[in-house]
């Protein structure tokens, strides 16, 4: 029998819900978080300083509180048994975020207890616990809380639609998209840069040759092409297929202010940096 793409995509879909909802792959996550969750030293002091500076600093999850915490204690755990003191680093913490409606309805705001893991309702509470951590809510609320106005907030995420599209379409938050696959883009984009230049100059010849050497011009073009994407791996790259960018680099282009390939990159900047794209321009635009 024949499987159409729409019963694929629904059957990994369902795959990939009954994951999420029996906590197959957290468990699993959690029983070899040396394996899979990777510590970095820059992490921590970047949060000290960007706290020490005045600014303050806040973690938005669509994660439970029960998985947050693990993973959290040990990426920022000081190696006590107290099981919420990487909440230091932060002043803010909201779980259950339920991205990317967070950008656009208004949802209730909870307390978390972070020794039971129970809730409870914001405005039908008395006193905050302690710790506060937050479950749900929206930008609207989070940016009241945190006292900022939206182009104050930078907020990182590694989902394109669900952290950088839909923030940039529904609040003014400013946006670093997170790419883990962009140091190995870098390396071999810098090792075939001759590959792409050479590219660009064929293609440029398909206005210029006379319709004899066509054929052989479109021959060696298809050949650099597939020697470009093949030097990305079996996939390609994820930015651009030959000289054109994929649908995933246009869309990281147009929607995310910045973009890199891990957030404790911004360790190694000054907390007053200001960054700025290229121009870019349309074609209407060039004048040679």
């Amino acid at each position: 029998e024949m499987v159409t793409y729409r019963q694929l995509f629904e059957d990994l879909r369902e795959a990939i819900e009954n994951l999420h909802e029996e906590k197959i792959l957290k468990i699993s996550t959690i029983n070899n978080l040396e394996k899979y969750v990777t510590r970095d030293s820059r992490l921590p002091n970047m949060l000290r300083r960007i706290r020490e500076s005045g600014r303050k600093t806040f973690l938005l999850t669509n994660s439970d509180w029960w998985y947050t915490s693990h993973i959290m204690r040990h990426v920022l755990g000081d190696g006590t048994e107290d099981d919420s003191a990487w909440l230091q680093y932060f002043d803010l913490c909201c779980v259950d975020a339920c991205k990317p409606k967070f950008f656009k309805t208004e949802n209730i705001l909870h307390y978390v207890n972070t020794k039971t893991g129970e809730k409870s309702e914001v405005e039908k509470t008395t006193s905050a616990p302690v710790p506060t951590v937050y479950s749900g809510g929206d930008h609207v609320t989070l940016t009241k809380l945190l006292g900022a106005a939206g182009p104050d907030v930078l907020y990182c995420g590694d989902h394109l639609y669900a952290d950088v599209v839909k923030c940039r379409k529904h609040c003014h938050w400013r946006t670093l998209l997170i790419v883990p696959e962009l140091l190995s883009e870098v390396s071999v984009s810098h090792e075939n840069r001759g590959v792409l230049n050479d590219l660009t100059e064929l293609e440029s010849r398909l206005f210029r040759e006379e319709a004899d050497d066509l054929c052989k011009l479109k021959e060696e073009i298809w050949s650099n092409i597939k020697k470009l994407d093949n030097s990305f791996g079996i996939t390609g790259s994820i930015f651009r297929a030959g000289t054109k960018l994929s649908y995933f680099g246009s869309q990281v282009l147009v929607w995310s202010d910045l973009y890199t390939g891990s957030v404790n990159n911004l360790h190694g900047y000054e907390l007053t940096t200001r960054f700025r794209g290229p121009v870019v321009r349309l074609p209407h635009e060039h004048h040679e």
